[in-house]
């Protein structure tokens, strides 16, 4: 099935970061400044009088704003070391601005310093507790540490706090889904269609929900909802999309991923395109849109991996790994990219390095059997036996097929087996 998120066909919408603000916290004329820079403008009030005092908080002012608005860029092409250091540039200047925390918090959190992230989230919110992105960060930082059951309450903080933000939609009914708690992520739209009728959001949400339970009519029916309350939400058109291709209807797909187009330039329509092209079996025109989806956004992971699969079934697997490693870099908590990259490395670049990616896959998506088929394979290639037993029963155990061909082998050195 074609999903909006992780290791799906449709690349998940994250979001800019905050703007820079040119006033205070709140935006205020009279915000907190560092102590050094407060000392500075009193002694240029007493020394050079008033005029140069002023001139030079301006310029304090305008080093921190150039320090917030770089890291806002770092973060936006995810140069995520230079976005943390213009972070702590800002912070110097301004300890007390909270976007600039959570600037640092989402740098950090990319960085894979999740205690660390975590700090700056919490210190970010002490300081304003309605600064967007901060519930969406701590989530994010849960479901990496394996804790979804802290990561769904903090989602649904989230998702009360802003509505509007379909990338949470798709996280929440994602972790319910892998918990084995979808049901409360149906209860949780359901009661928010019926406290106000005219919330897009929530239908959308709970479209996702009833597309993840099967019912593809009811998953249609939220979506269209959503859009006759707001023609413009462009993650309904894609949701509409994941529903046509799970029906198997192509032509109704593209239809919809044009419509989404229609409504932005976003690399999400593209990929949904190029997979299009690629069931059709059209390697050139499926890497076309993968190559526009990626000149729209060059760090979108999806287009990455998806050029990646294409590049690899055309044999040029040098250039195969370079996409699907980008695709790594800019989604690393995706679990399809991990599981493509570890079975394109473990096959035929470094099976130590594919395993790791293997791992890494089975933990994002326990329920999944082809990381553990994948493991196996690649185990009894480095002549751990009793390893890849393991894996494969764990495989057989979640339904992978063809397992059979390694089973006999594995007998054969194991006899005991």
């Amino acid at each position: 099935m074609m999903r909006a998120h992780k290791g799906g066909c449709i690349a998940r919408h994250r979001g800019n970061p905050p703007k820079p603000r040119t006033g205070g916290r709140h935006g205020e004329e009279g915000a907190p400044m560092e102590r050094r820079t407060l000392v500075a403008v009193c002694a240029g009030i007493v020394g050079l009088g008033a005029a140069g005092g002023l001139c030079l908080r301006a310029r304090a002012l305008r080093a921190f704003e150039a320090h917030y608005a770089q890291a806002g860029e770092f973060l936006r092409v995810r140069d995520y070391g230079a976005a943390a250091d213009e972070s702590r540039a800002a912070l110097h200047d301004r300890p007390e601005e909270g976007g600039a925390w959570v600037l640092l918090a989402h740098s950090l959190l990319a960085l894979g310093r999740l205690a660390e992230a975590e700090a700056a989230y919490l210190r970010a919110e002490q300081l304003d507790s309605a600064l967007p992105g901060v519930g969406f960060g701590l989530a994010t930082s849960a479901r990496r540490r394996g804790d979804l059951a802290k990561a769904v309450e903090l989602e649904e903080r989230e998702l009360a706090r802003s509505p509007e933000a379909t990338a949470v939609h798709v996280m929440y009914v994602d972790d319910c889904r892998a918990s084995g708690q979808l049901g409360r992520a149906t209860r949780w739209f359901t009661e928010a269609i019926s406290a106000s009728a005219g919330d897009p959001y929530a239908h959308y949400g709970l479209g996702l929900c009833r597309l993840e339970e099967g019912n593809t009519d009811a998953a249609l029916a939220e979506f269209d909802s959503a859009l006759k309350l707001r023609p413009d939400l462009m993650m309904a058109r894609i949701g509409k999309a994941q529903v046509f291709w799970t029906l198997g209807n192509l032509d109704k797909v593209e239809a919809e991923a044009r419509e989404a187009l229609a409504l932005e330039p976003h690399p999400g329509p593209h990929v949904i395109l190029g997979s299009v092209r690629l069931r059709e079996r059209e390697p050139v025109e499926a890497e076309a849109e993968f190559r526009e989806a990626l000149r729209i956004s060059h760090t979108d992971p999806a287009a990455h991996m998806f050029l990646g699969l294409v590049l690899w079934e055309q044999g040029r697997t040098d250039d195969a790994l370079a996409e699907l490693r980008q695709a790594a870099r800019y989604g690393g908590d995706d679990y399809r990219t991990n599981c493509q990259l570890g079975t394109l490395l473990a096959r035929e670049d470094d099976v130590h390095e594919g395993i790791v990616y293997l791992r890494r896959a089975a933990a994002l998506k326990p329920r999944a059997a082809t990381p553990h088929h994948e493991l196996a394979r690649a185990l009894y290639g480095i002549g751990d036996y009793r390893g890849a037993w393991r894996e494969l029963r764990e495989a057989q155990r979640l339904g992978c097929p063809n397992t059979e061909e390694l089973a006999a082998r594995l007998r054969k050195k194991l006899p005991e087996q």
